[in-house]
């Protein structure tokens, strides 16, 4: 019978790295920038099912959560969100300052 290893310490680490972010993650939608959170989920899930990508690639959930949190009214405030580059910002920006400003929001 074959020798059944231990998860190695970079398994592990990957594990728990995930488990934190997704520990943060539900932190974050059950805060009082929830609702917020979860329309900014469903526009980048949107976006990233039109251009046929993974959602994360479109923003990482630290990104979306810096954004419910920071609540940006313009392109130039966003631009201060880490994870929103130029490039982003431009392909992007519009479509999240709508979801802010509640133009996406469906509250279930």
């Amino acid at each position: 019978m074959p020798e059944l290893k231990a998860p190695s310490a970079t398994r592990a680490d990957a594990q728990g790295r995930r488990a934190a972010r997704r520990a943060a993650s539900e932190a974050a939608e059950a805060g009082p920038a929830g609702a917020i959170l979860t329309a900014l989920k469903r526009k980048r899930l949107e976006l990233a099912r039109g251009e046929g990508v993974a959602a994360y690639m479109i923003f990482a959930d630290r990104t979306l959560i810096e954004m419910a949190e920071a609540q940006p009214a313009s392109l130039a405030q966003m631009r201060a969100i880490s994870g929103v580059g130029e490039t982003k910002l431009k392909r992007y920006g519009e479509a999240f300052l709508e979801a802010l400003r509640g133009g996406t929001i469906v509250l279930i």
